[in-house]
């Protein structure tokens, strides 16, 4: 099994990394072609399922290409990224003045 982690280092500093997300990767089938099972969970919106990367052809890439295509199965339920979100006016989150007006 495989997992990723989220840290957040606040100022920049290690000291302080707080984990905000996981993606743990575990191979179900061992064959030329393996399935793999991912599991996503992030602190604020707790676990977001299971999902699985079918016939996976194992040692054919970057460990990283796994990882992506893991976690946009976990995400969209297919190995395709989802658009990309956009801030709404007036978000908390952001501190752009442009999201400010």
């Amino acid at each position: 099994m495989s997992r990723v982690t989220v840290e957040l280092w606040p100022g920049g500093r290690q000291s302080g990394k707080i984990e905000i997300a996981t993606a743990d990767i575990g191979r179900v089938r061992t064959d030329r072609l393996c399935d793999y099972e991912v599991d996503l969970h992030e602190d604020r919106l707790g676990a977001m399922g299971s999902s699985s990367v079918s016939q996976y052809p194992r040692w054919s890439a970057s460990i990283w290409d796994l990882v992506l295509r893991a976690i946009a199965v976990g995400l969209t339920g297919s190995e395709t990224l989802p658009e990309r979100p956009v801030y709404p006016r007036g978000c908390a989150m952001c501190t752009s003045p442009k999201c400010r007006s």
